[in-house]
């Protein structure tokens, strides 16, 4: 049964480091978890959360791969995190390389950026809720990526308010 208001990610069946085990054995610890996320959810899709955050230097080239993980697929992967990561809409922001941030009070954990964050309103990524409307700041503006159909609107705000 899938539940709107949560998701399940895959984080391997046995948190190994990926960097010290095959690339077969990658697949069958990531596919083994996928297949208990399936039982569970009914889905064959997920997000990924990296052991340790270490990739093998092949990661990437891997996830290209139709028939790496079967009949899995990998909605995003996501890095032992240090700050927030980019908006989707951000030219720099890459799908499987997301950086999440670790709870806890320690430089660069959780507490720390929700202090930096409220310190530098600037630096938020602001949204109305409405999914039509990318806001961005007006420094961000030339990172802005929307596919050529995409239907969003985007507005780009300044200290003194929007803009354009």
């Amino acid at each position: 049964m899938r539940n709107p208001n949560y998701t399940l990610g895959n984080h391997t069946i046995d948190h190994s480091n990926l960097r010290k085990i095959s690339k077969a054995e990658v697949a069958r610890i990531i596919v083994e978890e996928g297949e208990l996320l399936e039982g569970l959810t009914g889905q064959t899709t997920f997000h990924f959360a990296v052991p340790f955050g270490e990739k093998p230097k092949a990661y990437f080239d891997w996830l290209k791969e139709d028939d790496f993980l079967g009949k899995y697929k990998m909605l995003s992967s996501l890095n032992v995190g240090w700050n927030p990561a980019p908006s989707p809409y951000d030219s720099n922001f890459n799908r499987y390389s997301i950086n999440r941030i670790t709870c806890g009070e320690d430089n660069c954990e959780l507490h720390y950026w929700l202090d930096v964050l409220r310190d530098n309103p600037k630096r938020r990524y602001i949204s109305d809720g409405n999914p039509r409307i990318v806001t961005v700041p007006v420094k961000k503006a030339d990172d802005l990526m929307l596919a050529a159909d995409d239907q969003r609107v985007p507005i780009i705000y300044d200290e003194n308010g929007v803009i354009e």
